[in-house]
């Protein structure tokens, strides 16, 4: 169910043409959503580290330049769908957020920070400077 609504949202909120590569990088943020939901450990491990296995082939895990833009896409589009209902509609209300898409982008943050060997303070200065981007995007469209 979740992946059918990722797909749906995803679709809805495509306001710009993205580049092939920035279409590779949502692709994977949302893979990543998907698959940071599933219940069952055992398979969610192996899940995980098979999609690390494909960051490391597609050079994200290894670039830092990558990997901050594939950061900065996941922060629009982690706040973008939590404001957004499957249906592609705003949510008026704060309260009525959804927020399984942010948890899922901080899980993934806190294993990029664990597992790789960055410049820890500068890739959460990098994040930081992303969610004010999109923060301030927001307050002034």
């Amino acid at each position: 169910m979740l992946s059918f609504q990722v797909g749906d949202v995803f679709e809805q909120l495509k306001g710009q043409i993205p580049t092939e590569f920035e279409s590779k990088l949502r692709m994977y943020f949302k893979k990543w959503v998907e698959l940071s939901q599933i219940d069952d450990p055992v398979a969610q491990e192996r899940e995980i580290n098979y999609f690390f296995e494909r960051l490391t082939q597609v050079g994200i895990a290894k670039d830092e330049e990558l990997l901050f833009v594939f950061c900065k896409i996941m922060v629009k589009e982690s706040i973008e769908l939590a404001q957004h209902s499957k249906n592609g509609m705003r949510r008026l209300n704060n309260n009525t957020l959804d927020y399984r898409f942010i948890d899922s982008f901080i899980k993934l943050v806190i294993c990029l920070l664990t597992t790789s060997e960055l410049n820890k303070m500068q890739f959460m200065s990098k994040i930081f400077e992303f969610v004010r981007q999109k923060l301030d995007d927001d307050h002034f469209s």
